[in-house]
């Protein structure tokens, strides 16, 4: 089961770069982009790692 990751980041460039490198070692990425939808998203699937922009 790969790590499941949750990130946080509003610029969308951003995120899309850190989710490539991410999903390319091998994670599981879900985005969020507004801090409304990490708390919704959050509460409904556990994460092994945050990362907050």
């Amino acid at each position: 089961m790969p790590t499941r990751i949750a990130l946080l980041e509003d610029e969308i460039s951003q995120a899309k770069l850190v989710e490539h490198w991410l999903t390319q070692a091998g994670m599981s990425v879900v985005h969020f982009d507004t801090g409304k939808a990490f708390r919704a998203g959050v509460g409904h699937a556990a994460a092994d790692l945050v990362i907050i922009d």
